[in-house]
């Protein structure tokens, strides 16, 4: 019987029954929708608005930032004022920040452990107090050029952070931002730097080499390791800056200045005590 039915047909008349079933299969059940036209985004397991944002969490663990706008500022967990997202933070393994987004708040993503990359959008220029503290698995985080401020302890015990590029127009390092960053071995400081807070690199045990910008005034009490000899610290400003107590280790090995500026640092107590060697630029 079958080959009786099918032999009424020629292969043309075939393939146009198969399309039509279906098409019709893929307009009677939207869940094979997707599959028919080759999507597999996740679905949205939480979401909702924060303030004039839009968030969403995805089942595949991706927490994406969308709209025009600052973020609001919110407080430590346990509290009415934590992120909307916080009650799912063990969820969040990836981090999406729309362009648009002119402002990351304070306590934004804080113990987001299982995130290990960020790249902020260029909409983005400044970003709060703690924003990504606690974040233990981020590895690398990539700031956009128009950004000229973070908070302080943004970056706090971020155990495998390596490497950090701070962009042009950022003034100050503040307070504690990268303190016990452990794995942190490479900084790169923008010319437009002034002053570098104190605790700013304390406990960064790993980072031993560090030049600091011409533009540089003041560097507070503790700013960078004090119990590690640091190897090597090159300071390109002319005249030198104010040096707060607890910096650089019990001293640091060598500190290359410009060349016409050796005799000031060495006649300056305070830079000649914290350094066995102060010589001209190589």
């Amino acid at each position: 019987m079958d080959e009786l039915f099918l032999g009424g047909f020629n292969d043309f008349q075939l393939m146009r029954r198969f399309l039509f079933w279906s098409l019709c299969f893929c307009l009677l059940f939207p869940v094979g929708l997707s599959s028919c036209d080759g999507s597999d985004s996740a679905a949205v397991i939480f979401g909702g608005t924060t303030g004039e944002l839009t968030w969403t969490l995805t089942e595949d663990g991706v927490l994406t930032i969308t709209g025009e706008g600052p973020m609001p500022d919110y407080r430590d967990g346990g509290t009415s004022e934590t992120p909307p997202w916080y009650p799912h933070v063990n969820r969040i393994s990836s981090l999406t920040i729309g362009e648009g987004v002119t402002r990351i708040g304070d306590y934004a993503f804080m113990l987001c452990s299982f995130v290990t990359e960020v790249v902020i959008p260029e909409s983005v220029t400044s970003m709060g107090d703690w924003a990504f503290r606690f974040c233990q698995s981020l590895k690398r985080i990539t700031f956009p050029d128009r950004m000229v401020r973070f908070g302080e302890w943004a970056f706090y015990e971020n155990e495998s952070l390596q490497s950090v590029c701070i962009p042009e127009g950022v003034t100050t390092i503040p307070s504690s931002a990268f303190a016990r960053c452990h794995n942190l071995t490479c900084v790169i400081m923008p010319g437009s730097l002034q002053t570098i807070c104190g605790g700013a690199f304390s406990q960064c045990h790993k980072l031993t080499d560090v030049t600091i910008p011409d533009g540089v005034t003041v560097i507070e009490t503790g700013a960078f390791p004090s119990y590690l000899d640091m190897a090597v610290v090159t300071c390109l400003a002319v005249i030198p800056p104010e040096l707060g107590k607890d910096n650089f280790g019990f001293p640091a090995k060598i500190l290359y200045v410009p060349a016409g500026s050796v005799e000031v640092y060495r006649k300056n107590a305070v830079w000649r005590e914290a350094f066995e060697t102060i010589a001209a630029l190589p």
